[in-house]
């Protein structure tokens, strides 16, 4: 089995964090407690969309904001009306 790719590895790969950075994120996420990609985008040195992209790329899939994309409301059901199905129910501020 392979061992896993780490983040920082990935971004360094991909030119869009320097060594630096990364020493920074990694001392940071020792002393918060916080996912290094997270952490990275809140200190400003990638932003979430790159930071996707790359991991997308990496894994080979395809990358997909779906922030700007809207749930077809008869694609929703209630707790009740998924019981028993293989659904799970997913809540809608509408």
């Amino acid at each position: 089995m392979n061992a896993p790719v780490l983040i920082g590895q990935i971004l360094t790969a991909a030119r869009l964090i320097g060594d630096d950075q990364l020493r920074i994120a990694l001392h940071e996420q020792q002393r918060r407690q916080r996912p290094l990609g997270r952490l990275l985008v809140e200190l400003g040195f990638v932003s979430d969309t790159a930071l996707r992209d790359a991991l997308a790329a990496h894994y080979g899939h395809t990358s997909v904001d779906l922030g700007d994309t809207l749930a077809d409301p008869n694609a929703l059901c209630t707790r009740a009306a998924s019981a028993g199905a293989t659904a799970s129910p997913v809540a809608a501020a509408l």
